[in-house]
């Protein structure tokens, strides 16, 4: 019988003793997978942390809580039944795209890693963002590569997401450039073994140059070595393994993000941890902030034949730039002393 939901050891979750307190943890992901009332709780418990965060409320000790409830929910994904599992992942998905909005790079590193523990109930809820926010969303890189569960899924969904990633592809404005955002859907296509896409990404690269790229075709091709994994942060490892390397990183990150001082309290949004992505980010936007081609709205293009037999008929010659690409994280060019993804890049 669940224990009652107050009874639980809630304390753990803000992962302040010296050792991490996986009994607890898992008592907590036990409780989760059987009860609906566990789960608002864990979500009123991380809404109520980052929105402090992100305020910039000051702390006089450290609560790392946002990471205890993301642990929790990994360690409770294989005891959860489908239809569990798919509203958890709606919930951190939605987590993930409002981190975007906040620039909160804690909570968009650590959650997909979370939601890889979610297998293939991840697809349909990331797929469903994805259309709904466009490839505009701050978010979307993060979640891309979760699409690459759908290997293990029917072939109708494979084939949604195959032409998903190839409509990504063929739209991102900075295609031509070495350090394009067509990595993260080429990857999905490699990881779903989509040998029919190599003309399109091989065009690609030859305009592009891009490692990451090469590397998918490497993947496809069958000639990469294990050393050459993309993904290896998160790919495939359990929360016992990367847990304890994101403590030791957020524990030292939390002084910078949430110490109280004379003025006050500073926050980490402007300082990443050691290990976690920060300034220039990838960005699909260009350096006017506006797009070279169009996000898409609507469901899949189910019915554009080109998307089926990819060539490289759509690719013309490099576009090159007059002047060099503005950063996510630079100051906007406007002069208001925002970051120019918060102002004019928006």
């Amino acid at each position: 019988m669940l224990a009652d939901v107050e009874t639980l050891p809630w304390s753990a979750l803000t992962l302040s003793d010296p050792d991490i307190p996986w009994e607890s943890l898992r008592a907590l992901a036990a409780a989760a997978a059987e009860s609906a009332d566990v789960r608002k709780r864990l979500q009123r418990e991380y809404n109520e942390i980052t929105a402090r965060f992100r305020a910039k409320a000051p702390f006089v000790e450290p609560d790392l809580r946002d990471l205890g409830v993301s642990a929790v929910f990994a360690l409770a994904a294989e005891k959860m039944d489908e239809a569990v599992r798919h509203e958890c992942a709606v919930y951190l998905l939605q987590k993930i795209y409002e981190a975007g909005e906040a620039d909160d790079e804690f909570s968009l590193e650590v959650l997909p890693t979370v939601l890889r523990g979610f297998g293939t109930s991840v697809v349909r809820p990331t797929i469903d963002m994805i259309e709904e926010q466009g490839i505009g969303a701050d978010c979307w890189l993060y979640v891309l590569r979760l699409l690459g569960f759908a290997r293990d899924m029917n072939s109708s969904i494979r084939e949604n997401v195959i032409r998903l990633c190839r409509r990504i592809i063929r739209n991102a404005p900075d295609r031509f450039e070495k350090w394009t955002s067509a990595t993260w859907p080429a990857h999905v296509l490699a990881d779903l073994g989509d040998t029919g896409s190599l003309p399109l990404l091989r065009s690609l690269f030859s305009l592009s140059h891009d490692g990451d790229l090469e590397l998918a075709i490497r993947r496809l091709e069958g000639t990469a070595t294990p050393d050459d994994d993309f993904d290896d942060d998160v790919c495939g490892k359990s929360v016992d393994e990367w847990l304890p390397r994101r403590i030791e990183q957020f524990r030292g990150w939390f002084e910078k993000r949430s110490i109280e001082n004379e003025g006050g309290c500073t926050s980490g949004s402007e300082t990443a941890p050691d290990g976690i992505e920060d300034d220039n980010a990838l960005d699909p936007r260009d350096s006017d902030g506006s797009f070279d081609a169009p996000a898409w709205d609507g469901p899949l293009p189910l019915n554009d034949p080109s998307l089926d037999n990819p060539d490289d008929s759509y690719v013309t010659n490099p576009i090159h730039r007059e002047t060099s690409r503005i950063g996510r994280n630079d100051p906007c060019i406007c002069g208001s002393g925002k970051k120019y993804k918060k102002c004019c890049g928006r």
